[in-house]
């Protein structure tokens, strides 16, 4: 602001302007300085106050996962801050130092219901800004992301993948043409969003034992394949270890009958038994499902919901934690030849055909 006074005093050096710095880091009353007319007496001088504005750029980190798994992984969360044009609208160099700062969120910076924190990048002068997160995280992949235009503070673009964010600190409207002038246009926000990586647990039973509980069968071995951009069904690799360490295409069920696919992103599956216990039939057919595993409330499911694995988003129920419980029949035995031939040919048939029926409508179980 500019408020005209008297006569112009003599020439000074003190509280002016050089270079656009006060000298000597010297202040009036109340945060101004004098500016002089030098060599023009006959011109009044004037008293400026100079209101430094500082820009701000807050990022929120929303996680979509149970709080148990939460508990189970270290994740950080990395940011960063890139300064990619001067308050004159001039490129500067992203790989300078002097333009990049970072930002990290571990696992003490989060509130749980919902998992969320904020972080912020304050003090910023006039340019314009990229914000971005540094993948991947333990546990976590990248789900979404948005700009928070509740109280639009300055203009701002987001890229088309969601995953870098643009603000136009100081000025009045982000294009590439150029920029006009908008102090008030300080402050910007970006949330950006995760979510748990997925697991499905193989439990698997026989018939019962004598005691009546389920027959807990080991050796039993899947493969998970994951349908590509094609929508075709491609098997995924290393899923799992064989008794020597090393990685295989295939997960085995131990002596409890268990054996888990971890870590596995968002998309559809379709899980194939490759090899049953000994004595045992194979799955009639692979297993399909997407996971996420999304319940409406219009859907039908056959599922077993666990409501404290539940995640609410967009309006859904997303389940990121599936047991599949698979029952295996016994093969037959064919009985020897003998005088009642013809009889026998009969039976095996009648058992045959009962025994694929039963396969096909063979029981199996999801729980989430």
């Amino acid at each position: 602001t500019y408020k005209g006074s008297g006569p112009a005093t003599n020439s000074s050096n003190s509280n002016t302007t050089i270079s656009g710095k006060v000298e000597n880091n010297k202040l009036g009353a109340g945060n101004t300085f004098l500016a002089h007319n030098f060599n023009k007496e006959n011109i009044s001088y004037g008293e400026y106050t100079i209101t430094v504005k500082q820009g701000k750029i807050i990022i929120q980190k929303n996680l979509l996962s149970d709080s148990e798994y939460f508990k189970t992984k270290e994740p950080n969360f990395s940011f960063k801050v890139t300064r990619i044009k001067d308050a004159d609208g001039n490129a500067l160099d992203s790989n300078d130092s002097k333009n990049l700062v970072g930002f990290s969120l571990d696992k003490g910076d989060f509130s749980n219901n919902p998992l969320t924190a904020t972080i912020s990048a304050e003090g910023l002068s006039k340019g314009v800004y990229q914000v971005e997160e540094v993948l991947p995280v333990e546990g976590y992949e990248f789900k979404d992301g948005s700009i928070d235009t509740t109280e639009p503070k300055c203009d701002s673009v987001l890229s088309e993948n969601k995953k870098i964010a643009t603000f136009a600190i100081g000025y009045e409207n982000y294009n590439e043409a150029g920029y006009r002038e908008g102090l008030e246009k300080d402050q910007g926000k970006v949330i950006f969003t995760n979510q748990r990586l997925s697991s499905i647990q193989i439990n698997k039973i026989g018939e019962k034992d004598e005691e009546g509980k389920d027959k807990l069968l080991k050796g039993a071995r899947f493969e998970i394949a994951k349908k590509d951009k094609d929508n075709k069904y491609v098997k995924v690799q290393n899923v799992g270890t064989d008794e020597n360490g090393n990685n295989v295409d295939y997960i085995e069920t131990a002596a409890n009958g268990e054996a888990s696919f971890n870590d596995l992103p968002e998309g559809d599956y379709q899980i194939t038994e490759i090899q049953s216990p000994a004595g045992y039939t194979l799955l009639a057919n692979p297993i399909e499902v997407s996971l996420p595993y999304v319940v409406t409330n219009s859907s039908k499911t056959d599922i077993v919901p666990i409501d404290s694995k539940k995640v609410n988003y967009g309006g859904a129920d997303h389940y990121y934690e599936i047991t599949y419980t698979i029952k295996n029949n016994k093969l037959f035995n064919m009985p020897a030849s003998g005088g009642r031939f013809k009889a026998t040919l009969i039976g095996i048939a009648v058992m045959i055909m009962a025994a694929g029926c039963y396969i096909l409508r063979h029981r199996r179980k999801r729980i989430i």
